[in-house]
């Protein structure tokens, strides 16, 4: 399948449509071009709201059921960034909603997200819900 890319009216519209908990994941997985493990993998710590800017470290793998966190897949993988400021608003927000938590995106308890019961719980129906299926994450 050729790969898709959502135009930035889609996007907004997407982030519109999931659950407000996954808003800036969406988002930030778009503008900064994350895998799904290195969104799950995306700590606190990782995010610098006053510099605007994210470091890819780390990437949560699940193998058999559990999850195991290590580097990015290439070593191309760790980088920073600078993101837009409408991007570092929604991330302020989000962290300010999900205080105390280690993982930037997580579930509602501040538990480590599972891509899959991510994707099938959340994005897949979030995805035909906005008329954009088929469309798939970066793996």
């Amino acid at each position: 399948m050729e790969m898709r890319f959502l135009t930035p009216a889609e996007l907004e519209h997407l982030a519109d449509i999931i659950d407000e908990c996954y808003r800036a994941m969406v988002l930030t997985m778009a503008w900064a071009t994350l895998r799904i493990g290195e969104a799950t993998g995306l700590r606190r710590s990782d995010i610098g709201l006053v510099a605007g800017a994210i470091r890819v470290a780390n990437n949560m793998a699940e193998v058999a059921g559990k999850l195991h966190e290590g580097p990015p897949k290439t070593a191309a993988g760790r980088r920073a960034m600078r993101l837009p400021p409408s991007l570092v608003d929604e991330l302020a927000e989000h962290l300010d909603r999900l205080s105390g938590a280690t993982y930037v995106f997580a579930t509602r308890e501040g538990e480590v997200l599972h891509a899959e019961d991510w994707r099938a719980t959340y994005w897949r129906p979030a995805v035909e819900r906005a008329g954009l299926a088929p469309l798939r994450l970066m793996a």
